[in-house]
């Protein structure tokens, strides 16, 4: 959303002369009232409906808060695991030397 003032990000006056001028070639002349016209009328029903809802949500008493929940029941504590005596250790068997492959066999050239 623009901001009106000053500092980055606002639009200053040029900014509106650029954009006013823009509007006035799209629409020409003649619009311009018309459009001037349905702005204002635009404006004026949003400044109604908001100072409506501003007005209702003060003139209605806040909802009474909900009352806190009831903390949950602290959990029964476990009991106690005995634990597995460790498997024993078992001894590996040393691995078979690899075999080399074998070599392709030859074919004979003729």
């Amino acid at each position: 959303m623009f901001a009106l003032g000053i500092g980055p990000g606002s639009i200053g006056g040029w900014h509106i002369a650029i954009i006013l001028i823009i509007v006035l070639i799209i629409f020409g002349p003649k619009q311009l009232p018309k459009l001037a016209k349905m702005f204002r009328e635009t404006m004026s029903e949003v400044r109604t409906g908001l100072d409506e809802a501003n007005s209702s949500a003060s003139d209605s008493p806040a909802a009474p808060a909900a009352p806190p929940a009831p903390a949950p029941a602290p959990a029964p504590a476990a009991a106690p695991v005995a634990e597995a005596p460790a498997p024993a250790p078992v001894a590996e068997a040393p691995a078979a030397p690899a075999e080399p492959a074998p070599a392709p066999a030859e074919e004979p050239k003729g």
